[in-house]
């Protein structure tokens, strides 16, 4: 049996990572997906936003805190889990994922950003300009 959700949409908060003793972590954010459509009798557009509860765990903990923020375009693939807490019982549904794409180009640091604005060399003096 497969049960899996697979999502592309846009993080409607902060990625929250809680730590936890034993030196595990998860990161939880929702997701924005919408659906656009043009009304075929009035002829106006229509749409229709859903959010998804997201939970990442283990390496994907750490990545999804890292290199999203609130906007971000994602895709993601995991499995819905069901969970219920509170007095009186709230139901919540949440996407445990095992598999994430960035849509969009990371800030990440590159071996290029450590390098000094120019290289000197001995040659420099013999340069005619």
């Amino acid at each position: 049996m497969l049960n899996e959700h697979k999502i592309i949409g846009h993080l409607g908060n902060d990625p929250e990572k809680i730590s936890f003793e034993n030196g595990g972590s998860i990161t939880k954010f929702s997701v924005a997906t919408t659906k656009k459509w043009r009304d075929k009798l009035t002829n106006e557009m229509k749409s229709d936003t859903q959010w998804h509860n997201i939970v990442a765990s283990g390496r994907y903990s750490d990545l999804t805190h890292q290199y999203l923020k609130k906007g971000s375009k994602v895709y993601l693939e995991g499995e819905p889990r069901h969970r219920s807490y509170g007095e009186p019982k709230k139901y919540i549904t949440e996407v445990h994922i095992n598999k994430v794409i960035f849509l969009e180009k990371t800030e990440r640091p590159t071996p290029l950003d450590n390098m000094p604005n120019k290289i000197k060399s001995n040659d420099d003096d013999d340069l005619p300009f």
